[in-house]
């Protein structure tokens, strides 16, 4: 049972302090997490400890994603007397992670079933993956996009002009670009296009990968 508690704690949980004495810690975490606490708490058993991550359910029903860290006490024999619980709240984090699983989810539907080509660039420029309309757009299949650069793809010109822009979005110069530019594809002929090239960045804002559409 809880035996003592700060205020933080009663902000994570969104209770007073009345309404979290002398109940358990799992009384307030998500069902799906309630295994990974009994294992804990049963390790505390054995003088085992380690940081888990879990989600408290607040009294309206919102979340609070957390590290809980539970120390052991054990006195002379070994057995376990109490335990100390710091928490830290990552909600803003994880949630920032969980919407960036959404939004590749929505991107992969999109990327896929779209009309319109596109190609998802390393920070060299070389498709790490294209979809099937850029594919049948250009008449190459993705193994053979994932060896070239794609300036190899365009006029000289255009080549330039492109890898200048493409440089100063890589650098976080620019979020993204448009041009109008020549494409060849692989039996000769010439198509014209707009392009649209934009960066993705990680959780940590680093480059991930560009797109190309």
């Amino acid at each position: 049972k809880i035996l003592d508690t700060n205020l933080e704690m009663t902000s994570i949980l969104g209770r007073n302090k009345k309404e979290i004495l002398n109940h358990k810690l799992i009384d307030f975490v998500d069902y799906k997490n309630r295994k990974e606490i009994n294992i804990q708490i049963e390790n505390l058993k054995h003088g085992i400890h380690n940081s888990i991550e879990v989600d408290f359910i607040k009294p309206d029903s919102t979340f609070a994603h957390c590290i809980v860290k539970i120390t052991p006490y054990l006195n002379e024999k070994g057995d376990l007397i109490n335990s100390f619980a710091m928490i830290t709240d990552i909600t803003e984090r994880e949630l920032i992670k969980r919407n960036l699983a959404e939004s590749e989810i929505k991107f992969r539907s999109i990327f896929h079933d779209s009309a319109i080509g596109i190609a998802i660039l390393d920070e060299n420029g070389v498709p790490i993956e294209s979809n099937a309309a850029l594919q049948k757009m250009l008449g190459y299949t993705d193994e053979e996009f994932q060896n070239i650069i794609f300036t190899e793809l365009t006029d000289t010109e255009d080549a330039i002009k492109e890898m200048q822009h493409f440089l100063y979005l890589i650098a976080g110069e620019i979020d993204y670009y448009q041009l109008e530019k020549r494409y060849y594809r692989k039996d000769g002929k010439m198509l014209w296009c707009n392009l649209t090239v934009s960066l993705v960045r990680d959780i940590k804002g680093n480059p991930k990968y560009a797109v190309g559409m």
